[in-house]
């Protein structure tokens, strides 16, 4: 009877030992096995008597060093259900001023030739939109000058022979939406005198192959384009000169670019304007600089694009040398101007000295003349001597100017030699005309010059 007792006790012992689980590992699992609760109760993971993981009666799995607020979590790992926003979501909610503190990190070392990601993210739907990776950074803090970076993506790569991307955007829509490799976007209406909104930042050294931005294609800006010239960053100011000269020297041409052969070079189609670049050096060496578009690889590290080098031109500077010709030719047109009213004074001056002598050869009188006027020139005042024959009926003497109008009349009452003085009240210095008219005929005429 013994030995039965015994036999029952092994059958419930062994029993119970298969209804938990061995710390050393177990076997025979099946679907009907599990490890948690059979009702809404949440199920705690603790160690150091500290609550480390929990999963709660809705579904939703929390890790992290759990005191009491899930707020108060230093890092936290969310695996959603009903009642959260993200299928996984993971939040800091720790670390202090000047201490990196992160979300999420992620690392991936692998050291074989395949494609590798620190982090990889896709999204797919229907009529919503959807967000392969969203980052989002948000500061508490007040006064303090702390960068916050929704996603910040850096590469510190030794391979020269690949190319290293710190963020690395493409878009691939064949639904007839529009399609953004990046899309940058800047919403802070705040300003003050250290506070600058920026959609998009970037830097690079100032070497030969370094550029902030490069873009393959066509750029549009809606808004400003601009350069700093505050003059506090330039020294060696000097003034452009010849810059009518050399513009002389370029050849502005009309061309299309090799758009089939350079493919890779995303060249716009169509006849463009400008100017060779290999001529402008000869003229301009400080215009023209030596640029670079890197080429592509595939995991293999076959060639997919070449590099190429070539020679570009910075035509915004061409900008100041046009605005320098354009004062200096300014000059010349002025200058051409005064001479142009000099020689235009001097012809309309020859035209009334032909029209009076065409006058006096066909209507004078025998007997009536003038003299030339003493002094001539002169500057203040001068005699002018003439002679009226006898028996003539009205005469007088009239002093005008090269556009024909009239400076002064003297009447003649008596016939014979007589003279008049003339003085100087004229508006500029010249030549002036003077006519003897007898009986309604022009008897003679002369000039005189005013200085």
């Amino acid at each position: 009877m013994k030995n039965f007792y015994l036999f029952i006790a092994c059958v419930l012992f062994t029993h119970s030992l298969k209804a938990q689980w061995n710390l050393n590992g177990n076997a025979g699992i099946t679907a009907s096995n599990f490890l948690g609760t059979t009702d809404n109760a949440t199920l705690y993971l603790k160690t150091n008597n500290t609550t480390r993981m929990r999963f709660d009666g809705n579904g939703i799995g929390v890790i992290g060093s759990i005191t009491g607020n899930p707020n108060s979590v230093n890092t936290m790992l969310y695996v959603g259900a009903s009642g959260r926003p993200s299928a996984i979501e993971i939040t800091n909610h720790g670390g202090t001023s000047f201490t990196s503190t992160s979300g999420m990190q992620s690392y991936n070392t692998c050291l074989t030739t395949v494609t590798r990601y620190g982090t990889y993210s896709k999204a797919g739907g229907r009529d919503a939109v959807n967000i392969g990776l969203y980052g989002e950074a948000h500061s508490f803090t007040t006064g303090n000058f702390n960068d916050n970076y929704g996603v910040k993506g850096f590469v510190d790569s030794d391979n020269g022979l690949y190319n290293a991307y710190g963020v690395h955007g493409e878009a691939d829509n064949d639904a007839g939406g529009n399609s953004y490799g990046v899309y940058a976007k800047t919403t802070n209406s705040s300003a003050g005198p250290f506070v600058f909104n920026y959609a998009l930042y970037a830097t690079s050294p100032v070497n030969t192959n370094s550029y902030a931005g490069y873009f393959a294609g066509k750029v549009t800006v809606t808004g400003t384009f601009v350069s700093p010239s505050d003059a506090r960053f330039k020294k060696d100011v000097k003034p452009l000169t010849n810059a009518l000269d050399k513009l002389m020297l370029l050849n502005p041409t009309s061309y299309q670019f090799k758009t089939e052969e350079y493919q890779h070079m995303h060249f716009s189609s169509g006849t463009r304007l400008g100017f060779i670049a290999q001529e402008v050096q000869n003229i301009f060496p400080d215009m023209i600089s030596e640029n670079g578009q890197a080429g592509d690889h595939n995991e293999k590290g076959e060639t997919i694009t070449p590099t190429e080098k070539y020679l570009a031109v910075n035509y915004i500077e061409m900008i100041p040398v046009i605005v320098a010709a354009i004062k200096e030719q300014q000059v010349l047109i002025e200058k051409k101007d005064k001479q142009i009213a000099v020689l235009q004074k001097d012809i309309e001056d020859l035209k009334v000295i032909l029209r009076l002598n065409t006058v006096t050869n066909t209507t004078a009188s025998a007997t009536s003349y003038l003299l030339q006027n003493t002094p001539n020139p002169f500057s203040e005042k001068t005699t002018i001597q003439f002679y009226v024959e006898e028996n003539f009926g009205t005469a007088s003497l009239t002093v005008f100017g090269t556009d024909g109008k009239i400076i002064k009349t003297f009447g003649v009452k008596k016939h014979g030699l007589q003279h008049v003085e003339f003085e100087k009240n004229l508006e500029s210095n010249g030549i002036y005309f003077y006519s003897l008219v007898v009986d309604g005929k022009v008897a003679d005429a002369k000039q005189m010059m005013v200085k």
